[in-house]
């Protein structure tokens, strides 16, 4: 529902109150103060005093009624049309609790003229706007035929939304008014507007498909191509997608110019979009030098399109091109070109000796170096272990990665002390390279990582770590570190325990701890009494009793 700033709120109250009061000095007074009040409100522009403005042209003398009309033509002038979309349910509501508002309610067609004035007062559509969206389908019928004799394009957004009433004679007549309005005279209120007309696509009450394509087929003629160039250059992004979408389902030339337009965009969706059509559009030399500029593309799926497309109408370059996406920066289209290359008959292994041959030439490539990581073998592993002491983080991850694909579990111990690295990235990677071998994971190392450890961040990953590590291995370490560890770290560390003994995780666990494990539980909850809140130890020795 509506809200009001501190300001209207005022206004409104000031003004109920004053419509109820009886002045000593006359009628004309009380007026008088009240259309001053009422323009104060209409300068405000907000949505939510439309209820006061309703009541004042129900109940009031003649000047009162004017000046209510024309702040409701001011403020519903000032709203986007989508923001009348979004209000559209407080338009249909706004009635049901306001008891002092029952006469609008069951305002009836004939009763439309004396409320909403004469054709010629200003304010009198703006209140057949309003009446567009009155509960009783007559009187909604009837003010959508006097607002259909709008032409100043105001009414445009009423109508458009009136097309999916629930009325048939309502929804029917409507898009008779709509469609009359689809032509060159009307095109900058339709542009206003199209943001309403492209939801008119999702809704399910009636199609209005012919609508929206009739709409889209006007703006991308010829003779209106700076308008749709401007449209996908400086418009809301929902409706610049909406627009490319619906224009490139249309062959022909306006295809062809639309994919143009669309490759250039600042809206990588938009350049996404016109990529998938450039082998509708283009041919031979032309496919080929458009080609090379989208595989360039800062958006990877733009590049990958590109690629696609490429070794598919050029496949005498295909494997020249897969090899140059070898060492693209992103890790899907280095794993796409490789998979491509192989489809094609080349071997897998001269894929990787592609990436040794050149990091000889360029030693300190990244995406090369990412490669070698996603593809080396054990000859690769002491190269891998060099980088473990690079500078930069990103090479340090590389390292990591690389080691943790070809050692697997066994690279645990030369990647473990990195849980320390200065670096959250590099943290964070050796947690996952580390964390896939829960079981061959050295606690001891990680309890020291998580009190010694320079950076909250890399104890907190070890901390999570050892919490991972299954309930009854982990638990003596957690206390220990709940024990002695700073405040902050001792905190997280109880929460990992609380977790352990509380659902989710404890409806999941089922196998009783060993002996021996049950003997380090109790006797690090032992050396924790005082150092341990004792909720936590109790939660803990309370779970280890139900395994008695």
């Amino acid at each position: 529902m509506w809200q009001f700033s501190e300001v209207a709120l005022n206004l409104v109250q000031t003004l109920y109150r004053l419509n109820r009061a009886t002045f000593q000095s006359g009628q004309a007074d009380r007026d008088q103060l009240i259309v001053g009040l009422v323009h104060e409100l209409a300068a405000t522009g907000e949505v939510a005093g439309v209820p006061c403005l309703a009541r004042l042209i129900m109940k009031s003398s003649p000047a009162v009624q004017c000046a209510a009309r024309q702040a409701l033509a001011h403020i519903l002038s000032t709203l986007p049309p989508s923001e009348i979309l979004q209000s559209s349910d407080d338009f249909s509501s706004w009635t049901y609790n306001s008891y002092e508002l029952d006469e609008w309610d069951t305002l009836r067609p004939n009763d439309i003229v004396e409320v909403a004035g004469a054709p010629t007062d200003i304010g009198y559509f703006a209140v057949l706007e309003l009446l567009s969206f009155h509960r009783n389908g007559y009187t909604r019928h009837e003010a959508v035929r006097r607002l259909s004799q709008c032409r100043d394009g105001s009414e445009l957004p009423f109508l458009l939304i009136r097309q999916n009433d629930w009325v048939e004679p309502i929804a029917r007549d409507t898009q008779a008014a709509v469609a009359e309005r689809i032509n060159d005279d009307y095109l900058l209120h339709l542009v206003r507007s199209l943001n309403l007309i492209f939801h008119l696509s999702t809704l399910r009450r009636r199609d209005h498909q012919g609508v929206v394509s009739r709409v889209v087929d006007l703006l991308i003629d010829e003779s209106h191509r700076d308008l749709f160039l401007r449209i996908i250059e400086e418009g809301d992004r929902t409706v610049r997608r909406k627009m490319i979408q619906y224009g490139l389902t249309r062959a022909g030339l306006n295809q062809g110019r639309i994919v143009a337009l669309g490759i250039d965009s600042d809206d990588p969706v938009v350049r996404l979009e016109c990529s998938r059509h450039l082998s509708a559009v283009y041919t031979g030399d032309n496919l080929r030098n458009v080609l090379d500029k989208v595989t360039r593309d800062d958006f990877m799926p733009v590049r990958r399109e590109g690629l696609r497309v490429k070794a598919e109408y050029f496949p005498e370059t295909a494997v020249e091109t897969w090899q140059h996406a070898l060492t693209d920066a992103s890790p899907p289209i280095r794993a796409l070109a490789r998979i491509s290359l192989i489809k094609l008959g080349y071997p897998e292994s001269e894929i990787t000796a592609d990436y040794r041959r050149l990091l000889v030439y360029q030693p300190d490539a990244l995406p090369v170096l990412q490669g070698l990581a996603e593809t080396g073998d054990q000859s690769d592993v002491e190269f891998f272990r060099s980088l473990l002491s690079h500078q930069f983080p990103n090479r340090r991850i590389v390292a990591v990665r690389g080691l943790s694909r070809i050692n697997g579990e066994l690279s645990i111990p030369e990647l473990l002390p990195f849980l320390r690295d200065i670096s959250p990235r590099v943290v964070r990677e050796v947690r996952k390279a580390i964390g896939r071998y829960p079981s061959a994971i050295d606690g001891e190392e990680l309890l020291a990582a998580a009190l010694e450890a320079p950076g909250l961040y890399a104890r907190r990953n070890a901390i999570t770590l050892i919490a991972e590590l299954g309930k009854w291995r982990c638990l003596p370490w957690l206390l220990a570190i709940a024990s002695s560890a700073n405040v902050e770290d001792a905190e997280f560390a109880e929460e990992k325990i609380r977790e352990w003994f509380t659902p989710p995780k404890w409806n999941k666990v089922f196998t009783a701890p060993s002996s021996d494990a049950k003997q380090n539980i109790l006797s690090a909850l032992e050396k924790a009494k005082g150092r341990v809140s004792e909720e936590t130890i109790e939660l803990a020795k309370l779970g280890l009793k139900q395994f008695n």
